[in-house]
């Protein structure tokens, strides 16, 4: 039976091993749903995403490391998420200010 589910899935993510078929490259399943369209499959099988997890592919083109350039293009969005927050700090500052003179007005 496990070799049915091996079989269907288009993006050879399960391998059949003694116990059942086993989810073997998860980065290959493209959620076509295929593996779940069929029983007993749509009771056996769970589809799902995770949440707040990421994946990042970085290609160099050999003047710096994938490592360095995960580094640094971390860097800059730290940079830019703290301007980002400055920003909101100050419109909320402003709006604040602006609500208290018309409080007195």
């Amino acid at each position: 039976v496990a070799e049915q589910l091996v079989k269907m899935c288009p993006g050879k993510v399960f391998d059949l091993e003694d116990i059942g078929a086993k989810v073997a490259r998860p980065l290959s399943c493209t959620m076509c749903r295929e593996c779940i369209r069929v029983s007993p499959w749509d009771e056996r099988v769970r589809l799902s995403r995770m949440k707040n997890h990421f994946i990042f592919c970085i290609e160099s083109a050999g003047g710096l490391t994938p490592e360095v350039l995960f580094t640094e293009a971390i860097a800059i969005l730290v940079e830019k998420c703290r301007a980002l927050l400055e920003t909101l700090d100050e419109t909320t500052d402003v709006n604040a200010h602006k609500t208290s003179d018309a409080m007195i007005d």
